[in-house]
This record gives C-alpha cells, structure tokens and sequence, in this order.
C-alpha cells in the first residue's frame, strides 16, 4: 500500500505539475488583475461588464500562458510553423472551451447568485486550470513519435 501511495504521489506531484502550478499561479494573477482593473475602470452596466472584464483578462492571460507552458513546462523547442499553429491552435481552442465555461460560471455566481466578484473569479480559476492542464498535457504539447525518435537520436550521439 505504501508504495502505491509513494507511486501515485510521485506521478502527480512531478517537477513537470510544480511548473504548471507556478505558471498557473502567475496566469491567475495576471487574469485576476486585469479582470479587476476591468471591473472597476470600465463604466458599463453590471452584466455587459461581467462578460467583457472576462474576455480582456482571458486574451492577456491566454498568450502569457502559451509561451509560458510551451517553453517553461512542457519544453516545447518546436519550431516548425506546422507544429506551432498546432499547438497554438489547440491551446486556444482549449481556452476559448474553458473561457466559455468561465462565462457562464461567472455570470451564475456574480449576477444571479450575488456572489462577490473578485471570489467568484478565483473559484473558476482554480476550475479552469486543472480542465487547462489536463489538454495541455494531452493534446497540445503532447511529444509526438517524431519528436521522440529526434530526442532519442540526439541523446544517442
């Protein structure tokens, strides 16, 4: 039993985790800032500005988390165009599912349930990383069999 504790531990608390999580972190921070900048810079009515304070702080946070999972976390040296517009691709794809999620969340706990803005955003963050982190890790930057054969050809040298 211990070692399946020890096994399983080990495969989710992985440098490769700690990295997304710190990536993560800095994510949250930049789209919880510039959602709150938004929220109280912009005068609109409540529900335009709900949706549109989202859709700011997910574009800013968006491209700062591409870069930043394709270089720091899953060290992706690609430099195929193909292969960037794939992963580019994928990745926003991703998001704008997750973003949409966001929305509707958002818009639940802050204009129909009363519950505080900034709160609220930081619940649906923490929901949207791990749906983030799961394609990520599946489809976008997943190593692919030409990728591994390079990698093996280039270590057997």
């Amino acid at each position: 039993m211990n070692d399946f504790i020890k096994n399983a531990t080990k495969d989710i608390i992985s440098f490769e985790m700690l990295k997304y999580m710190a990536v993560g972190v800095f994510t949250v921070i930049i789209d919880v800032g510039i959602y709150t900048l938004c929220y109280k810079l912009i005068p609109l009515e409540k529900y335009i500005l709900t949706g549109l304070s989202t859709i700011i702080s997910w574009v800013a946070a968006t491209l700062f988390a591409f870069f930043a999972n394709k270089i720091f976390v899953f060290n992706s040296r690609n430099v195929s165009r193909k292969h960037f517009w794939f992963e580019f691709l994928t990745f926003v794809g991703g998001r704008i599912v997750t973003l949409i999620l966001s929305m509707v969340l958002l818009i639940l706990m802050i204009d129909f349930w009363s519950l505080d803005y900034f709160w609220s955003k930081v619940i649906v963050n923490i929901l949207v990383i791990i749906i983030n982190y799961v394609v990520s890790k599946t489809l976008t930057f997943k190593k692919f069999e030409s990728e591994l054969s390079n990698s093996k050809l280039t270590n057997n040298k």
